[in-house]
């Protein structure tokens, strides 16, 4: 393994539930994503590894709609917390509709995005010269009404105008706790305690609900609130809540001192099992260490097929992705 430089992450491979499913999924791409990015932030860093950050930067319309989605909650939180009254579900409609219709029409400006990829977001379609798949802006169109309409109405909103000052932990940027020494990045988009009951984390979803998926993200915030926020753990746990914007619902689960004991067990396995991974991007052996998958189906959908592509030939059809 090559030694550490500055700017480097301070432990090795640093743990997120997002980086274990996709080094399960493509352990190259988690080397281009997660590794060849670092400081390609930088315009002067070298042109592969600027590459693979402005290729990072890549979006879809449900990427970014959840984005948005997940920005408007948040401002709401703020508002509500203020005293403020909820915005109805036609501005929030309008104020997404506004961002997506900016993506789509300012999205072939690949110079730009080149430059700032931050402040120029370009859908991957348009990067590789794809056509949008048949009724997907028809899709995410009806998606975004239905979410919209649904955070606008949602009884979270109710929750926070009761909680006394104090009560809230609204999480609005990437926030990270310690695991054994593993940085785990990780943290729910609210934390509360009513007026009753136990502490609430909530988590706003946008996109498909896999029940499995979502509590094992939910015992990850829990040992966030429990370890970051020092959020008393009641022995009969947190009530860890899914707010399903798709369908309006909202549904709960225990999380007890054994869910959270979980979480952390399951972080503790999966920095064991990449503890002798190679994590320094300048040693020319540490890419090859990580392999590409053999499930060349879900290529089509990946942002980094601008540095693959030259080794691993054409791109699937369409009709696999």
């Amino acid at each position: 393994m090559g030694s550490r430089t500055q700017g480097q992450d301070p432990a090795p491979h640093p743990w997120s539930h997002t980086r274990e499913t996709t080094l399960r999924a493509c352990p190259r791409r988690y080397y281009y994503r997660y590794l060849l990015t670092r400081g390609g932030w930088s315009r002067s860093a070298p042109p592969r590894v600027r590459l693979a950050y402005v290729l990072s930067r890549l979006t879809t319309l449900d990427l970014a709609l959840g984005n948005i989605l997940h920005a408007l909650a948040a401002r709401i939180a703020h508002r509500v917390l203020a005293g403020g009254p909820t915005p109805p579900a036609q501005v929030l409609w309008q104020n997404a509709r506004a961002q997506l219709n900016a993506l789509v029409r300012n999205g072939g400006d690949l110079a730009a995005f080149a430059d700032d990829p931050v402040h120029h977001p370009v859908l991957l379609e348009a990067y590789y010269g794809r056509e949008l798949p048949d009724g997907q802006v028809e899709r995410v169109r009806e998606k975004m009404e239905r979410c919209t309409r649904h955070l606008a109405e949602s009884t979270v909103w109710a929750d926070l105008a009761r909680c006394a000052p104090g009560q809230v932990h609204a999480v609005d940027a990437p926030a990270a706790f310690e695991v054994g020494g593993t940085t785990v990045w990780a943290a729910p988009d609210l934390a509360y305690t009513p007026a009753s009951g136990p502490p609430i984390i909530l988590d706003w979803k946008t996109g498909r609900v896999g029940v499995e998926s979502a509590v094992e993200q939910l015992g990850l915030y829990a040992a966030y609130a429990r370890t970051r926020l020092n959020l008393p753990l009641p022995t009969t746990g947190y009530d860890g809540q899914v707010a399903d914007l798709g369908t309006g619902e909202r549904w709960s689960v225990p999380l007890t001192a054994a869910t959270v004991d979980a979480a952390e067990a399951r972080v503790r396995e999966g920095a064991m099992a990449m503890a002798g991974m190679p994590d320094d991007p300048t040693h020319p052996e540490t890419e090859a260490a990580y392999p590409r998958t053999d499930h060349r189906d879900i290529c089509r959908n990946c942002p980094f097929w601008a540095i693959c592509e030259p080794e691993t030939g054409s791109l699937p059809a369409s009709s696999a992705a």
